[in-house]
């Protein structure tokens, strides 16, 4: 995603355009990316669990979430909170 400030695009140097980390989604396409994906694949590495950074109150590798994404057999899965009144939690 190219930074932007108030007025213009803003420029790495003359030819490149600079860019901003693309968020939390960035993982996953830096993962195929990169080949990672295979690496762990031929490591025998099946699962990956990845959450935002901003989420404090996550449960890292929390099992019951885990096992029940692995017992189902589904390609990812996610957890989510409803916000409230007013767009907090």
């Amino acid at each position: 995603m190219a930074s932007f400030n108030a007025n213009n695009v803003l420029r790495r140097n003359q030819a490149k355009v600079a860019k901003a980390p693309d968020g939390n989604g960035g993982v996953y396409s830096a993962l195929k990316y990169s080949r990672l994906l295979e690496d762990m694949a031929t490591r025998g590495i099946k699962y990956v669990d990845c959450y935002g950074v901003d989420n404090a109150l996550v449960r890292v590798a929390d099992p019951t979430f885990l096992g029940y994404f692995i017992d189902k057999g589904v390609a990812s899965a996610a957890k989510v909170v409803r916000k409230g009144m007013g767009g907090r939690m």
